[in-house]
């Protein structure tokens, strides 16, 4: 019996069966987010992008943004609604959210807005904020995380530089 050989462009290693890859379906939590209008006097920065926010609700979370929340970064309601936001007029649907992502802290009538055992993810300015700030926060069992001092695998505390390059930009 003779061997034949067939001509292929590819190595014999190349042609034997491999173990496929295959994108594995994480089957998590799914939030409700709120994206509150920043009311600081010339706070113009918002959380989120519409294209964020499209990425979020592929991934089953709904999006409640309040009116208004990215004009002063030029994102209109328009375009966070067609990447899949709620648009609301009402601040307090916004911080009626599992989750709520704000620039700067709550002040302390939209902390009366939030439902007990919320996500808030925000700055805090702990040192400027008094102990019944803090106390308020508890009581409703608010889980606050001051992005202020969230630091990377570099030790850096990237989301404070971040935010201020779109600071700069912005002005």
């Amino acid at each position: 019996m003779s061997h034949t050989h067939v001509f292929t462009p590819f190595s014999e290693e190349e042609l034997m069966p491999k173990e496929e890859k295959l994108e594995i379906v994480k089957k998590g939590k799914q939030f409700s987010i709120g994206i509150p209008k920043e009311t600081c006097l010339n706070e113009r920065r918002t959380c989120i992008t519409p294209d964020a926010v499209q990425v979020l609700v592929a991934n089953g979370h709904q999006i409640i943004v309040e009116s208004g929340a990215g004009e002063g970064s030029f994102f209109t309601d328009l375009q966070y609604s067609e990447s899949g936001a709620k648009i609301t007029n009402d601040p307090r649907e916004a911080f009626e959210q599992d989750l709520v992502l704000k620039i700067n802290p709550p002040t302390i009538e939209e902390i009366d807005y939030l439902k007990p055992n919320t996500y808030l993810v925000s700055a805090l300015q702990i040192n400027l904020r008094d102990q019944e700030y803090f106390k308020r926060l508890s009581e409703k069992k608010i889980n606050a995380i001051a992005f202020e001092f969230i630091v990377d695998e570099y030790k850096q505390l990237s989301l404070v530089r971040l935010i201020g390059e779109i600071a700069g930009n912005i002005s």
